[in-house]
């Protein structure tokens, strides 16, 4: 069995990679593709430990948690990991069979 740790999956999405996934793979061009870009875009993040604060930064990856449109773009981000395992020639041990 394969497990993936998804945790930290919303933090890590390029977003350069994401245009290139959703335009071919998914035909998303044009104003929805350009809607995706203003999500992605003009995007802050601060960082609190008890009254103190962060300067603000603007993230240069990662999708908003806790958003249908984040949770989507993570679908589509990872959707041909399917296509990557079973191009691999893994075997199963015999004693798994």
């Amino acid at each position: 069995m394969v497990l993936f740790d998804l945790s930290a999956a919303f933090d890590t999405v390029d977003h350069s990679i994401l245009m290139d996934v959703l335009r071919p793979r998914f035909g998303i061009d044009s104003s929805a593709l350009s809607w995706v870009v203003e999500f992605l875009s003009n995007r802050r993040q601060v960082v609190y430990a008890g009254k103190t604060e962060s300067d603000y930064t603007a993230p240069q990856f990662g999708v908003s948690q806790g958003s249908v449109l984040g949770l989507l773009v993570i679908v589509q981000y990872t959707e041909d990991v399917d296509d990557i395992f079973k191009r691999q020639s893994w075997s199963t041990p015999s004693s798994v069979r």
